[in-house]
């Protein structure tokens, strides 16, 4: 399943979930990077930073951030429970 979850507020990038990995979608150009890479963990409520450098998500109850340039991911929280 494939749905758009976030966007840049120039509307030029979107954050896009298939199949449980983060892609950036860029318009102009229509380029598409895969920003995470693990299918076995569900990525979810990501948010694009207003430059379009980072998305912020969700991934096992705790806040990771990945960069849309190198696609490197950072955990920023480690006790994150679920409700």
């Amino acid at each position: 399943r494939t749905s758009i979850s976030a966007f840049d507020p120039t509307f030029e990038y979107a954050v896009v979930n298939q199949k449980n990995d983060l892609y950036l979608f860029q318009a102009q150009g229509n380029t598409v990077r895969q920003l995470t890479h693990d299918p076995n963990a569900a990525e979810s409520v990501p948010s694009l930073s207003p430059d379009g450098k980072f998305v912020a998500f969700v991934r096992d109850n705790n806040i990771w951030v990945v960069n849309c340039e190198s696609t490197e991911v950072r955990q920023m929280t480690k006790d994150g429970a679920p409700e």
